[in-house]
């Protein structure tokens, strides 16, 4: 994105991320966590998503596109399907 004049002066940058989480409970900790009804255990499957984005609009703003990779039809809350795709914005304050 450097390459557009505006973008350049703005400095903003594009990111791409990938986040992949993969775990399970014990029969001990199963009764001692409070977890939604709509939640499930992974199995045997990590959960991964995989992320593209702007960062850096007005110094602290940054909005990813988000996809999910595994898990594409799961229920979500109500019975309805979780989506598969997704906005995510962040706010941070500069350091």
């Amino acid at each position: 994105m450097d390459r557009i004049p505006l973008v350049n002066r703005l400095k903003i940058r594009t990111v791409y991320g990938a986040k992949v989480v993969m775990g399970s409970f014990s029969q001990n900790n199963r009764g001692s966590i409070l977890l939604p009804a709509f939640s499930q255990s992974f199995g045997k499957n990590p959960y991964a998503e995989v992320s593209v984005g702007i960062e850096n609009l007005f110094k602290f703003i940054r909005i990813d596109a988000v996809w999910r990779a595994t898990y594409r039809n799961s229920i979500g809350l109500g019975g309805i399907p979780a989506p598969n795709f997704g906005v995510r914005v962040m706010f941070a304050t500069a350091l």
